[in-house]
């Protein structure tokens, strides 16, 4: 993320904050380089301005260390709430890594539309999903997906 970027769309750090939920001072400490972005917070900041991923993770590569999943031991002591956006955000970002950059649009979209789903159509979702997986899941992608620390 640079400042021309967000000159580029005629948008400052405080609306791009507030269009993101990240804070604005991590958004100017990412664009003075003094802290890596993170895949996550690139992605959020691609999907809000519109740009291609890449053009986010150029300027500012993330460490592939803030892509792992942390052990369950090292988030004692968090609060539950830091502690599951910190798990959801980290195998978020690993499940993401799998997918081709051309899906990435798709499996965003697809989010997006299972949060504004009412808590019965989510469920019904999850049994669809289920009943899919028995007889369409591809071998490969399983094993991918196992490989990827809960």
């Amino acid at each position: 993320m640079s400042k021309e970027t967000l000159d580029k769309i005629r948008m400052n750090v405080e609306t791009h904050s507030r269009n993101t939920g990240v804070p604005a001072p991590t958004i100017y400490s990412i664009i003075r380089r003094d802290t890596p972005i993170r895949y996550d917070t690139a992605l959020r900041f691609a999907n809000t301005l519109d740009i291609p991923l890449a053009t986010i993770c150029n300027e500012n590569p993330y460490k592939e260390e803030d892509k792992s999943l942390p052990e369950v031991g090292k988030l004692v002591g968090m609060s539950d709430q830091r502690s599951k956006k910190a798990y959801l955000s980290n195998r978020t970002s690993a499940i993401f890594t799998k997918f081709d950059y051309s899906d990435l649009p798709k499996v965003d979209q697809l989010i997006a539309d299972f949060f504004v789903l009412d808590d019965m159509t989510r469920e019904e979702l999850f049994e669809y999903i289920t009943l899919l997986k028995k007889n369409h899941s591809d071998p490969e992608r399983l094993k991918i997906l196992k490989e990827i620390k809960k």
